[in-house]
């Protein structure tokens, strides 16, 4: 007998037995039998599919970066388009398996931090800049969002944030100011980081 593997079962001389050899969670595994006094194979094998399932990265809170580790339970990593909130990536089925959904992790912006807006030096030109601020009841929060869009929206790379009071008034101007160094350094940050 000799074994045909590409196919379950299969033999390409002798007799299949499926029964002589157990399977495995991996393999379907079988013999060929040989006939009229041949011999018979060893054991035969064929991986069975394995349907592409999203790891553990794909759950948990924001991060800054594409989860590197755990990214698929089952199944090959390739990676997809990110969008402006999701690092994505899929797990590919293997041996004729089914390919997962989109895996997602939740984007965080890396560099843009409530301390580097919350600082009282700022920037050390923090004019604002028409069509990178806004007033009004701003918090530290709303103003990274503000921030980080006008960086995108912009192309702005590098720069830095400043949220300041506006004298006798419960307002604050949010100012994105691009290319401009900060006096104490925690200010400075990366657009291309920020989502």
């Amino acid at each position: 007998g000799s074994c045909n593997n590409a196919t379950r079962n299969a033999c390409s001389a002798g007799a299949s037995n499926d029964g002589a050899v157990a399977d495995t969670s991996v393999y379907w595994r079988w013999r060929c039998d040989g006939q009229y006094g041949g011999s018979n194979s060893g054991t035969c094998q064929k991986n069975k599919p394995v349907n592409g399932s999203c790891g553990s990265a794909a759950s948990g809170g924001a991060v800054g970066s594409q989860p590197t580790s755990n990214r698929c339970s089952a199944g090959s990593y390739q990676d997809l388009s990110d969008t402006g909130s999701y690092w994505q990536w899929r797990c590919n089925g293997q041996y004729g398996g089914s390919n997962s959904p989109t895996c997602q992790r939740a984007r965080a912006a890396s560099n843009c931090t409530v301390s580097s807006l919350a600082s009282s030096r700022g920037c050390s030109g923090d004019s604002p800049t028409a069509g990178y601020y806004v007033t009004g009841a701003y918090s530290v929060s709303s103003c990274i969002s503000h921030c980080n869009s006008q960086a995108s929206a912009n192309g702005v790379t590098s720069g830095c944030c400043r949220l300041r009071p506006v004298p006798k008034s419960a307002d604050k101007i949010c100012t994105l100011i691009p290319g401009s160094a900060s006096e104490s350094g925690p200010s400075n940050y990366s657009a291309g980081n920020c989502n």
